[in-house]
């Protein structure tokens, strides 16, 4: 017999969303966004640049790629999204070596910069495990939050 909601929408599968997902998921939209809003912050405004240099962005884009990457896969563990950022960023960091016209003209446009940079740099790949692992922490502090509260 079919229910009055399965009658009025024929898109209805008789299935309960994941509410577990979409809210992880939600989670690391709110990390991305804020860690692309103050990564860009950090380069534009100088932020932080004259005790720490350029890393503090470096660190900021990792957590943005940590971020991005729970936001594609939110029901894969948090550690095993670690994982896939860093490889990730140490990929785009070895690209660097790589001298080709379509990467050098990617790095000419600044958008497309801020994703792959310019010069190769092993502290970079140091930051970028700073950033990722504490982009982990946060996401395992929030879950873990959002766990106990249930």
């Amino acid at each position: 017999m079919l229910t009055e909601l399965e009658t009025k929408c024929p898109y209805y599968t008789g299935k309960i969303p994941n509410l577990k997902s979409n809210g992880r998921r939600a989670v690391y939209i709110a990390g991305l966004i804020v860690s692309l809003i103050i990564g860009i912050a950090s380069r534009r405004y100088h932020l932080l640049q004259h005790e720490f240099g350029k890393f503090p962005g470096d660190v900021l884009w990792a957590s943005a790629v940590f971020f991005g990457t729970g936001m594609l896969l939110p029901r894969v563990p948090v550690a095993r999204i670690g994982l896939y950022a860093t490889v990730f960023a140490v990929f785009i960091e070895l690209l660097k070596l790589v001298n080709n016209p379509v990467l050098a003209s990617l790095r000419r446009n600044s958008y497309s910069a801020l994703i792959f940079g310019h010069v190769f740099s092993v502290p970079n790949v140091l930051c970028y495990v700073i950033g990722i692992v504490g982009a982990s922490l946060i996401a395992s502090a929030i879950f873990a939050r959002r766990r106990n509260a249930l």
